[in-house]
Formats: C-alpha cells, sequence, structure tokens
C-alpha cells in the first residue's frame, strides 16, 4: 500500500533537500491493547511539520499508511503540497507496527513473535493518548489518512468523534469486506508457512512485495504498461534488498490490525451504533478500481453520512491518486479551506 520503494526514495529525497522535520518520540509506558494484551515501554513516533503549538483550527493529524512512516508521509506533503503547510501544521503519527513506534522489530522485551496482536483502534487509542497528553491538545482541525492511515482516519471520526472538525479519508475502508480478507489472509498464511519451512526473510519479503504489488494496481495497467518483452527485467526489481526496518513481522502485525478492522467493534450494537457517532464532516476519496482495498464500504458509509466523495476510475487501483494529483490536491484543499 503505496510502498513503491523508487517512489519513497525520490520522496525521502525532496523533503530532505527541503529541510525534513526530527524524528520524535513520545514514551507512553505499558500500554494496555483493546484485546487485553500490553505493549511493554511502549513508545510512539511522531513529527511535526510547521510552527507548534499553534492554534488547534491550525492543526493536521495524519497517520502513516501500512508499512509508511511519518519520514514518508511527510515526503509525500512537501512533494506534492498535499496539505497547505502555510497555513496547516501536520503532527505525523507512526502506527504501531512500522519500525518506528513500537514493533516487533524494535521490542526488546516483546521481539518479533513476542509481540501482542494489535488493532488499528490500538493505533488511534495511542496516537489520542500522545496528542492529549504528550502534546497538550485537546481538539484539533483535521485528521488525513490514506490506505491504512485511512482506516485509523475513519476510528478516528467514531472513537473521538468531537476531537476534530474533519476528517479526510482515501483508497481506504471502514471495515474489511470478503475480497480485502482473502488478499490478507494469503499473505498470513504465506508468512506463516516460509517461518514454519525456514524461508529467508529477503525470499519471503519479495514474496510479499509480489503479492502486494499483483493487487496494487489493475490487470490492464500490469499488461498495457509492463510489456511482456520487458517481464523479466520488471521482475529484478524483487530481487533487490532495501534493507527496510519494515520486516515481515512488521509486515504480520499491520496485516493483522487491518484484517481486525471495524470501526463498530468497540460498539456494543455495532457498525451502526459507531457510525450514528460520526459528526465530522468527512470527505472520502475512492478509486472505483481499487483491487487492494475494496472502496464499496467507504462509498456506503459516504452515503450513510451525506458526506462529500470524489471517485477516481483508473487503472492504477490502489494508487490511482498519483496519477491524477493534479485533480485530487484542489479537492483537498477545497475541504480543509471550506
Amino acid at each position: 500500500m503505496m510502498k513503491y520503494r523508487w517512489l519513497i526514495l525520490v520522496i525521502i529525497g525532496i523533503s530532505v533537500l527541503q529541510g525534513a522535520s526530527s524524528q520524535q518520540f513520545a514514551d507512553i509506558g505499558n500500554f494496555r491493547l483493546y484485546g487485553g494484551d500490553v505493549i511493554e515501554n511502549c513508545r510512539v513516533g511522531y513529527r511535526i511539520v510547521g510552527d507548534f503549538p499553534r492554534n488547534k483550527d491550525e492543526i493536521i493529524i495524519f497517520p502513516t499508511w501500512f508499512g509508511g512512516t511519518s519520514e514518508h508521509v511527510e515526503g509525500l506533503i512537501r512533494t506534492y503540497n498535499y496539505i497547505d503547510t502555510t497555513r496547516f501544521t501536520i503532527i505525523i503519527m507512526d502506527a504501531f507496527g512500522n519500525g518506528i513506534s513500537s514493533s516487533p522489530s524494535n521490542s526488546i522485551t516483546q521481539k518479533e513473535g513476542l509481540f501482542p496482536e494489535l488493532t488499528i483502534l490500538d493505533m488511534v487509542r495511542a496516537q489520542y493518548l500522545v496528542l492529549t497528553q504528550t502534546l497538550r491538545l485537546n481538539h484539533v482541525y483535521a485528521v488525513v489518512g490514506g490506505s491504512m492511515g485511512g482506516m485509523q482516519a475513519f476510528e478516528w471520526l467514531v472513537t473521538y468523534p468531537s476531537f476534530m472538525d474533519k476528517v479526510i479519508a482515501y483508497v481506504s475502508t471502514p471495515r474489511m469486506t470478503s475480497r480485502d480478507l482473502l488478499h490478507k489472509e494469503f499473505q498470513l498464511r504465506l508468512i506463516q508457512t516460509a517461518r514454519r519451512y525456514k524461508v529467508p526473510e529477503e525470499r519471503l519479503m519479495m514474496l510479499l512485495d509480489m503479492s502486494q504489488d499483483l493487487v496494487a494496481r489493475t490487470p490492464e495497467y500490469l499488461v498495457t504498461e509492463i510489456p511482456v518483452e520487458d517481464f523479466e527485467n520488471y521482475l529484478t526489481k524483487y530481487e533487490q534488498s532495501s534493507g527496510r526496518v519494515f520486516n515481515s513481522y512488521n509486515w504480520e502485525c499491520q496485516l493483522k490490525a487491518m484484517m481486525s478492522h471495524n470501526i463498530g467493534q468497540s460498539f456494543e450494537n455495532g457498525y451502526d451504533e459507531a457510525v450514528s457517532e460520526a459528526i465530522a464532516d468527512l470527505l472520502i476519496i475512492v478509486n472505483r478500481q481499487d483491487h487492494l482495498v475494496m472502496p464499496q464500504p467507504a462509498l456506503d458509509l459516504a452515503e450513510q453520512l451525506n458526506a462529500e466523495t470524489f471517485i477516481l476510475d483508473n487503472k492504477y487501483g490502489h494508487l490511482g491518486i498519483t496519477p491524477e494529483i493534479n485533480r485530487v490536491i484542489p479537492v483537498i484543499h477545497t475541504f480543509l479551506e471550506r
């Protein structure tokens, strides 16, 4: 999900040239998860882009996507002027399991397979704790997120409905569909099988990358943009080791969090009760041809809440925002400025 290595390298490079913000951490002690387990010595990473402190109507929260870090998100913001940094301060929150915040890869006492299973709700609860206790905020202007970051944005919408005025969720969903779950279950079983048969980490990550790319964009994209004569060359990108901190244990951690994602899970009467809690203005952006995160639940939610939508329909699938960025950015800016 938004994790093409060449694009990330370009974005990080531009971010560095433009003076990226510093990585910061909030230590929140032993953090009890929704399921009852505890993340020991829990810490949450974040970056602040812009002046801080600042008025609450000038602050935007931006959680990270699957496999993404606050550095990646900052690069996105700076590269495309995704959010107007002259008007808003953006607090980018590193999600659990990304290798920056508490993760299987960096835990001292709960390394790799010992790390507890968590939910999207847990990510948001920890972020709320950092914002209210560490940064002393009682309200922000908006929460913006894409893909898994959008799942966190949807969770913010119903769990802390009065904490923000606006929510933007793009190429995301408020709950899983069977199609979403089948792909994620395949990846989970791939990880479990690889470990059982002691497949090397680099080989496993290559297979996970391939399984992700297979559905991240449409069959039409692969057929038209990757000529069969160039296919062998195309495959070589999967053989390259990037030395990333997002290893297979982190992948599994965030994967399981997404698999259990449903904004109604913590409500006694389920999904409809959760939806009834939402009061923030909502903008939903989807690509009809998204095969990685099915768009229908987000569109259904938009209809329930009479929310604003912007619908793309292109062969780039889950990654369809970037090719049409010149159409998307004005929609985001207008929604935030209204």
